[in-house]
């Protein structure tokens, strides 16, 4: 009885959270907003606002982006990308629940990485603030969450690239 007992009651708890539903993530919070703010932003030692914007487009095309939305007096640039979103380990898991309790469990399948960018003209500079965000769908084509990325790295990037894209652009 106690074998049995010791055998059921994972297999229950596997089931018992088989069966539950998810609800469709809204973006997370972000624990610390300033510090994410500062990381977004930029500023750039030109009055040409949209030129700025021009060449953050090229950018974000030459990294694969498509540019879904662009507005020259609003100071606004849309673009988004998709990727695979699978990963070897969740698909592990989820077949592996699925051997004990004949429950497929799903696993991320498909991402769109975002990214907003607004300009912001001063007198003597113009500020950008980039906004880089990944939505994720699961095998059963449902939101599994959306998080801004806080990446050092993709900004710095970013930012370095549209960087040397004005210099190239004021050398010419």
């Amino acid at each position: 009885m106690i074998r049995i007992v010791h055998v059921a009651a994972p297999i229950l708890a596997l089931t018992a959270t088989a069966c539950t539903t998810t609800q469709p993530v809204m973006i997370a919070p972000v624990e610390q907003p300033l510090a994410l703010r500062r990381l977004q932003s930029h500023r750039f030692d030109t009055l040409d606002e949209v030129q700025l914007l021009e060449t953050c487009a090229d950018v974000l095309v030459d990294l694969g982006f498509q540019i879904d939305a662009s507005d020259e007096v609003l100071g606004l640039l849309v673009a988004s990308k998709q990727r695979s979103a699978v990963e070897t380990g969740q698909i592990l898991i989820s077949f592996a629940a699925a051997a004990l309790t004949g429950f497929l469990t799903p696993y991320d399948t498909q991402q769109t990485l975002r990214v907003s960018i607004t300009s912001d003209p001063g007198e003597d500079a113009c500020s950008l603030r980039a906004n880089f965000q990944r939505v994720v769908w699961n095998s059963y084509g449902v939101l599994s969450r959306a998080e801004p990325l806080g990446d050092r790295e993709i900004y710095r990037t970013f930012f370095d690239r549209v960087d040397e894209a004005m210099m190239q652009d004021g050398e010419s």
